[in-house]
């Protein structure tokens, strides 16, 4: 993990003419990102030749990006992997039919191939649906995760 934030320190440095956004607070998904203004969609962008990928930071392959391979594959950038996520949360107290019935429901939207095929042209890809009990345990592995970053890097509450 060290390896990685080494790596992502190492592309703050390279990119440096680029304003460096910071927001939601020390720790949060976005608290330090590098911010390149542009104007289009990124894949059109890409296949016009007017930016140029280096990579991705998903562990397997884009199928929007077939030719681009993961950062970690990529010496100095070893074990630099960083996928977004979503999850939709209820409160609490609501009934585990409720929340089983918003799954089943989430999920075959998201299994509907108009969705896919739409979600799919802006360049993203949709994981498969997950389960609530899924869900918990990729939550769980992602605060592991970050804590466990935070703490090879001695990073205090602020």
């Amino acid at each position: 993990m060290a390896d990685a934030l080494h790596a992502a320190t190492y592309l703050g440095h390279v990119i440096k003419e680029y304003a460096v956004l910071v927001q939601r607070g020390a720790g949060s998904l976005y608290h330090l990102m590098v911010f390149v203004p542009f104007v289009g969609n990124v894949p059109s962008l890409i296949q016009e030749g007017k930016v140029k990928a280096l990579g991705i930071t998903a562990k397997q392959p884009l199928a929007a990006y077939p030719k681009l391979d993961p950062l970690a594959a990529r010496k100095g950038f070893e074990g630099f992997e960083f996928d977004l996520w979503a999850g939709i949360a209820v409160a609490k107290n609501t009934p585990n039919d409720v929340v089983n019935k918003l799954n089943k429901a989430i999920a075959a939207s998201l299994l509907n191939p108009d969705v896919r095929k739409a979600y799919e042209s802006t360049g993203n890809s949709l994981p498969k649906p997950m389960t609530q009990a899924e869900l918990d345990k990729l939550y769980v592995s992602e605060i592991a995760r970050y804590q466990a970053i935070a703490k090879s890097i001695n990073l205090q509450p602020q």
